[in-house]
């Protein structure tokens, strides 16, 4: 905070030298929202990408967050990494069960693919948005139940200057 507000007084302090400010930030900054008439181009550039190489092994370390739920289930389809297409059942936040097995007629779990998987996880989309672009497809409660355990998190990469 600090350093924003001094950033903010420098600009401001030197504001008759300069006609043009262009700036680098993250999607979620609440830099916008402190302007009282915010004037200007905002322009979105997806700077990276993700891949989850090993799901099985991502889920042992990722940070769940606790729930209510006794278990969730969901179905992963990744043509490029064969090893990673089955289904997936979390328990109690911390056990991992896996099965090889896509059941296309199986409708109590959510069913996704890896990319769609790995922007959920990594927070770039919410179950929901991916449900309203059709990239979930099953069950809506176990969609929820999967999002309920997903870090309240908006991750960003600053490796930039």
């Amino acid at each position: 905070m600090r350093t924003r507000v001094g950033l903010w007084n420098f600009i401001c302090q030197h504001d008759s030298m300069v006609t043009e400010i262009e700036m680098n930030t993250y999607e979620t900054d609440p830099f916008l929202f402190t302007l009282a008439n915010p004037d200007m181009k905002v322009h979105r550039l997806t700077y990276g990408m993700a891949r989850i190489i090993d799901v099985q092994e991502f889920l042992n370390v990722y940070p769940f967050q606790p729930t209510n739920h006794e278990s969730v289930s969901f179905q992963i389809i990744d043509e490029n990494a064969p090893w990673n297409t089955g289904t997936y059942t979390l328990s109690n936040q911390s056990t991992i069960s896996y099965s090889p097995h896509i059941e296309q007629q199986e409708m109590s779990c959510s069913c996704l693919t890896i990319n769609h998987f790995t922007a959920l996880l990594f927070r770039y989309k919410s179950a929901q948005e991916l449900v309203d672009i059709g990239a979930i497809k099953g069950n809506k409660e176990e969609i929820l139940k999967l999002e309920e355990l997903l870090p309240k998190i908006n991750p960003n990469l600053m490796d930039f200057f």
